[in-house]
């Protein structure tokens, strides 16, 4: 109460002074300059001034406007009593007896000080410093005002003048602003001073001033928000009703069958490489995106497909892949998902236009698995026969011709040399299925290796010294062990035991990897996959105790991998071919 009671006092005798707060660095002196103190009256001036003492209060304001950084540059008066030579009052500034020089409340929220008048104040910030010139504080309302007075749009008027101004006059700016001034002259055009540091009077205001191109307005940027939004919702509905139109229904399905039936694989049968493709990468354990046991290798012009697993034609048909290229089928062993798909290949490739009767290479039985598949396709066959006549359909090309494959105690023979192919069947590991083989291919001097179903087997490393690519069969068996515990906890007892079963003749991805390394392959391709790694989690259980893997790298096959090995070279390409 009693500093409050001094302030009013001083104040009514014309006593102001500056807060220690506003002591400002002297350009000319190098030094701080002392408090300053400003009179508001006459008899103030004759008077001796005292400086007031900072509170607590002055102090914490203080401190709260450095933080928010309010506390900008303001200029100092000299002392009145003497000590220097007194300045003279600026043109704009209020007169020494002007009133409300009255001290004002603390508890200001604009920033400035709370115990200098208004009046004084603006005197105080009228008057610059030595050699700098006038500082002007301002407000957040005012910096935001200025803020908005610097968006120029293209004639040099702010955004809201130039967004409430005349249709005509906003259409002459952008026009010069775009294709410069017209030539009895433009209102748009800056005239800048004469001399060196003018600017060129023959340019439009934004190209003279080097700015960027104008701002639209907030209000306009909503409107094309709008309108881009109508015309959206626009083709939406139209669409929406054109599907409805017979006519536009019919093309769209023309198109897309034109694009289809006209798609032409027949690069894969290039003589230029050896390719082979995955068209069956699971397991009887199903999966949506993958079909059964099958690979196909493009050699010599021709298709050999390696089993003929359930949903591996589908496969193949997706992709346009010519059925009548097929020179022969090869038959790992008889389980169920490797040979399911076999009456499909034969009736499709048939009515492809294929030259002549199917050739089956496999083990021993070979002969009974075609000849139960001929009968239950006989009716099948005679029916499409009748339906588009014996011209388009020989009766005698829709046959299968078995080719058993007799080893004679050997490990391995060569089955077939055709167009530059040799093909070696070898026997693999897979007890108690006996026999069951696996497959080489060379062709121009590269060779792919197809393992079938087997363990780790000795004879198959032998076989596969040397080959560019090995497909290999895999089977995780920390996941069927999980299934079996699985199965075994919910009560499915003959799931848990098939689980329980299979991991005896089949290969870990570990072992697998052992064994191409060891065989020396560039690439190593997992097929076969028991479960099937339809998420990333199971294709990194699947690699996770790979320690070792071939120069080329390790690869999870997919439905659609396609390797390419031109001929009479190094290279390994793996891509992918999509429906």
């Amino acid at each position: 109460m009693r500093s409050g009671v001094r302030r009013r006092r001083r104040a009514r005798a014309g006593q102001l002074s500056t807060p220690r707060g506003d002591r400002r660095h002297h350009p000319a002196l190098g030094r701080r300059r002392p408090p300053a103190v400003v009179s508001r009256s006459r008899s103030a001036s004759r008077s001796r001034s005292l400086p007031l003492r900072r509170t607590p209060v002055d102090r914490r304001l203080r401190a709260l406007r450095r933080q928010r950084g309010a506390l900008r540059q303001r200029p100092a008066l000299p002392p009145l009593g003497g000590g220097g030579r007194p300045r003279r009052r600026a043109a704009h500034a209020p007169p020494a007896g002007a009133r409300g020089s009255g001290v004002r409340s603390l508890g200001r929220r604009d920033g400035r000080a709370g115990h200098v008048g208004r009046d004084a104040r603006r005197a105080r910030e009228a008057l610059p410093p030595l050699g700098q010139p006038r500082v002007r504080r301002r407000g957040r309302r005012r910096r935001l005002r200025a803020r908005r007075a610097r968006r120029r749009t293209c004639d040099g008027l702010s955004a809201r003048r130039a967004r409430d101004a005349p249709r005509p006059l906003r259409r002459e700016s952008q026009r010069a602003a775009r294709h410069g001034p017209r030539p009895g002259g433009d209102p748009a055009v800056l005239r800048g001073p004469r001399g060196a540091g003018g600017l060129d009077p023959g340019l439009p205001r934004a190209a003279a001033a080097g700015a960027e191109p104008p701002v639209p307005s907030r209000g306009r940027v909503r409107r094309i928000v709008w309108v881009l939004l109508a015309l959206a919702v626009g083709v939406i509905v139209a669409s929406a009703l054109a599907l409805r139109s017979r006519a536009v229904q019919d093309a769209l399905v023309s198109r897309i069958a034109r694009r289809r039936i006209g798609r032409n694989t027949s690069a894969l049968l290039a003589p230029d490489a050896l390719r082979v493709l995955l068209c069956g990468t699971s397991s009887p354990i199903p999966s949506r995106e993958r079909a059964e046991a099958c690979t196909a290798v493009f050699a010599g012009g021709h298709l050999w497909i390696v089993d003929t697993g359930p949903g591996s034609w589908r496969t193949l048909a997706l992709r346009r892949v010519r059925g009548e290229a097929v020179g022969a089928v090869f038959l790992t062993h008889f389980h169920s998902d490797h040979i399911g798909e076999l009456g499909e290949f034969n009736l499709q490739t048939w009515a492809a236009g294929r030259p002549g009767p199917l050739r089956v290479y496999g083990p021993a039985g070979v002969t009974d698995v075609v000849r139960g598949f001929t009968q239950a396709y006989a009716d099948d066959t005679r029916f499409r026969i009748a339906h588009h006549g014996a011209a388009l359909l020989p009766p005698e090309r829709s046959t299968m011709a078995a080719m058993p494959v007799v080893l004679e105690g050997a490990d391995a023979a060569r089955i077939l040399d055709e167009d530059g192919v040799v093909v070696t069947a070898f026997a693999v590991a897979h007890d108690p299925v006996k026999p069951a083989f696996g497959y080489r291919f060379d062709y121009g001097g590269r060779s792919v290796v197809v393992s079938g179903d087997t363990r780790p087997c000795p004879n198959l490393v032998t076989q596969a010294r040397g080959a560019d690519v090995l497909v290999h069969e895999a089977q995780a068996n920390a996941l069927v062990r999980i299934m079996e515990e699985a199965a075994r906890d919910t009560g499915e007892s003959r799931v848990a035991k098939i689980l329980g079963d299979i991991p005896s003749y089949h290969s870990d991805p570990a072992d697998v990897a052992r064994e191409a390394v060891t065989a020396g392959v560039r690439l190593l391709v997992l097929t076969h996959f028991t479960p099937p790694p339809d998420n990333e989690v199971l294709r990194r259980i699947f690699r996770r105790d790979v320690e070792a893997v071939p120069p080329h790298g390790l690869v999870l096959g997919e439905d659609g991998t396609l390797v390419v090995l031109p001929t009479g070279s190094d290279v390994v390409q793996v891509s992918r071919l999509d429906p």
